[in-house]
């Protein structure tokens, strides 16, 4: 279980605050019914969560697979060159 304001900041979708001004305008649907309270709990494996129109998709991990170039460092930041993380797009 994991509170909606939560749920939206862990995806990416909104702040908190965001969120529960979001949710007081009626922006926010929880099975389709708009949310409440931003407080309000909710399996995130389990419900269907509508921000502003577009569903949210909630992944606890996401794991991803490569092939490392030569020459590409695996870190997360190197002032020297390119890093893994330079190879991944956006989403």
């Amino acid at each position: 279980m994991m509170r909606l304001d939560k749920f939206l900041s862990v995806t990416a979708t909104a702040t908190r605050s965001e969120a529960a001004k979001a949710v007081r305008s009626g922006e926010v649907l929880v099975d389709g019914v708009p949310a409440k309270k931003a407080d309000q709990q909710i399996d995130p494996e389990v419900v269907s969560v509508v921000f502003r129109g577009r569903p949210v998709t909630y992944r606890q991990f996401t794991y991803i697979r490569m092939h490392k170039p030569q020459g590409v460092v695996s870190a997360t930041e190197d002032g020297r060159g390119a890093t893994v993380l330079d190879l991944l797009t956006p989403e």
